[in-house]
């Protein structure tokens, strides 16, 4: 069987490792340079959460998405995945908050619930409320994106698996012989194919409409006037909600900033080869906000700022499927800005999905014909 992945990101890299692994004749195609800032990559870091906010059904796939990023480690010989611990912190009443315990309860993951004056006291550079809820998930740290698909990459292509950057896809067709890829005005022709093109899906697919649509996110980096009270040892990664601000940080990773991202309505992007990914003053008013009112120790002027896209959808959970009368194609997408630490287990699923053998860990709730476009 050949098969081709559209969109070597997060989710195209590994599920390339994954298809590599199982013998597949696998063809990657990704339309800039391997990693690039431009799309969802980018930015140095990303949150690995266990007690998750977005729901207990995603708590199977993490785990076993843990399994493989150590698997991947073992694999090349790179250190990817770093449990830290993580802190989410927000009101009692927050439904995210209620999916956070819920997901512990069922899952029994490691924790503690930390009254306020405690979390003041182990955490110094967060500002605790005394009717917030502050909650410590020891299964929670941080990936280095652009370290674990280029690592992807290269164990995909040791294996077997051919790699080709600067390659976009026009058009992809659905034929009585196969599924054909048009790229630089010749087609090629395929068993199966998989698309995992990120914010620049609807480029390909149109069809999906309202119900997913591509953000531009915003990620910030901060000086410290003590960097060491940010280490990954003493500042854990987080995620707040407070006071209608949603944020989120990592631990300095390199010695001399703090990251800090916020996730806020809007930023909608029509057109993603158009967008400025500069980050303006206006943008950056909501991140200053919560490094005055929800940290200590940083300082509200950004030493860098980045603009990165990723896919959507309508109520912020993954798309999974074929799209109709397609169906050599997958189509793997809208992951809402959450779905980087899945993306080894997404390969994995998707890999037994084109393969026609059940996905190890169900994917099944996140079938893209639950969009309106398609029922």
């Amino acid at each position: 069987m050949k098969v081709a992945v559209i969109g070597l990101g997060a989710m195209g890299s590994l599920a390339l490792w994954q298809l590599a692994q199982q013998g597949v004749k696998a063809v990657g195609f990704e339309q800039f340079g391997l990693a690039d800032a431009r799309t969802g990559v980018g930015g140095e870091s990303r949150l690995f959460r266990t007690a998750y906010k977005e729901g207990p059904q995603y708590v199977p796939l993490l785990k076993r998405a843990r399994v493989l990023w150590r698997e991947l480690e073992a694999q090349t010989g790179q250190a990817l995945l770093h449990l830290n611990g993580g802190l989410t912190i927000g009101h009692p009443a927050d439904e995210a908050i209620a999916r956070v315990l819920q997901s512990i309860e069922q899952f029994a993951i490691d924790h503690q619930r930390l009254a306020p004056a405690e979390a003041r006291a182990r955490f110094p550079a967060h500002r605790f409320s005394d009717d917030e809820v502050v909650i410590f998930d020891r299964e929670s740290g941080y990936l280095r994106p652009e370290l674990a698909v280029t690592s992807a990459l290269r164990r995909a292509r040791d294996l077997g698996a051919e790699v080709h950057g600067h390659s976009p896809v026009a058009r992809v067709e659905q034929r009585g012989d196969g599924v054909w890829l048009e790229l630089a005005g010749a087609w090629q022709r395929f068993d199966k194919v998989l698309v995992t093109a990120g914010g620049w899906v609807k480029r390909l697919y149109p069809a999906l409409g309202s119900p997913v649509f591509t953000r531009k996110l915003i990620l910030s980096w901060f000086p410290a006037r003590d960097i060491a009270a940010f280490s990954p040892e003493r500042f854990p990664i987080f995620t707040r909600r407070s006071q209608g601000y949603f944020s989120f940080g990592v631990p300095s990773l390199e010695g001399s900033m703090v990251k800090v991202g916020i996730s806020t309505p809007g930023h909608v992007v029509e057109h993603p080869d158009q967008v400025d990914l500069r980050i303006s003053e206006a943008e950056l008013a909501d991140t200053r906000h919560v490094i005055q009112h929800f940290l200590n120790g940083l300082d509200p002027d950004p030493v860098r700022s980045s603009g990165h896209l990723d896919a959507y959808s309508a109520d912020s959970h993954a798309v999974i499927g074929h799209p109709p009368g397609q169906p050599g194609v997958l189509l793997v997408g809208g992951f809402s800005g959450h779905g980087f630490k899945l993306a080894p287990a997404i390969g994995e699923a998707a890999t037994a999905l084109l393969l026609g053998r059940p996905a190890p860990v169900s994917v099944s709730a996140f079938n893209l014909h639950r969009l309106p476009v398609f029922h």
